[in-house]
């Protein structure tokens, strides 16, 4: 889930790299495994290569840039205290530092940070659509909207409840809320909750071949919601625990938070599972570029 306990020192950890094409074999592989100096937790791509978060809670933390053709990292850069979750616009990456209330925006061209901005406190997870950074604050119930432009602060939405993941389609912000049994609807034309979409102890969310796509702990399932309509017409279940999801390649794909470190692939078409890869320890998130990549620790 996207709060946990975040004290003091990571020690190092690793990244899977998946090739897309394999998950439609009855084998799984695992491409590569890439060390870092401290566990990684968030990653988004900039459309070509992997950027990755490898925070520190007391400390400023580093954002490193991983080569897709080589698999090597080959920048760092330095932003703020805490920065477990990072998005792309593809042009820039940005840093949500929840330790210091900040979110960083990296240029993509020169690797530097270009921009500080300050949020409310403890930002956390992230996602770009419709020109603005969307950041959720867990502790104060709240999503602040950056425009990727200007890097001002352009609105706060405030919730009924604590908020998760976040994703951006269909013309709307959507919100998970675990404690809420929620998905919240934003119009980003009025910056305001527009409705409230019922589902059991939801995690993960992403928009992907027409749908909205929820992971929902309570049954260990992942729901499929018609945004049009705004309910739940599909369901898969899944082995275990399910937490973070992304799509790539007309998959959908849940990062399973529990001690069997699974990755699950899901055809949006035919609502089943088409495969799924033990990656031996736990995994947090994934994300996709021509690829597959988890964090893990």
């Amino acid at each position: 889930f996207p709060s946990h306990d975040r004290k003091g020192t990571f020690t190092a950890g690793f990244l899977c790299r998946m090739t897309l094409a394999e998950w439609g074999l009855v084998a799984l592989t695992l491409d590569a495994t890439i060390t870092t100096t401290i566990n990684p937790y968030g990653l988004t791509s900039d459309g070509t290569d992997v950027w990755v978060a490898l925070p520190q809670a007391n400390v400023d933390s580093s954002i490193v840039r991983i080569d897709t053709a080589t698999n090597a990292i080959n920048a760092t850069v330095t932003v703020g205290k805490g920065a477990f979750y990072v998005t792309s616009d593809q042009s820039s990456v940005w840093a949500s530092n929840s330790s210091d209330g900040t979110v960083s925006k990296i240029d993509v061209a020169t690797e530097a940070v270009t921009a500080t901005i300050a949020v409310a406190s403890s930002p956390e997870a992230m996602t770009y659509g419709f020109g603005s950074i969307w950041v959720v604050h867990p502790s104060g119930s709240i999503v602040t909207r950056i425009d990727a432009i200007t890097d001002t602060v352009l609105a706060t939405v405030s919730l009924a409840t604590q908020p998760g993941y976040v994703a951006a389609g269909a013309g709307s912000i959507w919100v998970a809320s675990f404690s809420g049994d929620a998905i919240y609807r934003i119009d980003p034309n009025t910056d305001s909750v527009i409705s409230t979409i019922t589902v059991q102890q939801p995690s993960g969310v992403v928009f992907a071949s027409g749908y909205l796509w929820v992971t929902s702990n309570d049954d260990n399932t992942v729901k499929q919601i018609d945004t049009g309509s705004e309910t739940i017409i599909g369901s898969v279940a899944v082995s275990t625990l399910g937490g973070y999801v992304f799509t790539g390649a007309n998959r959908v794909y849940v990062v399973h938070v529990s001690t069997t470190s699974l990755l699950t692939a899901i055809n949006p078409n035919t609502l089943t599972v088409t495969g799924t890869l033990a990656l031996g320890q736990s995994p947090i998130i994934g994300t996709h570029s021509d690829f597959n990549i988890v964090t893990g620790k």
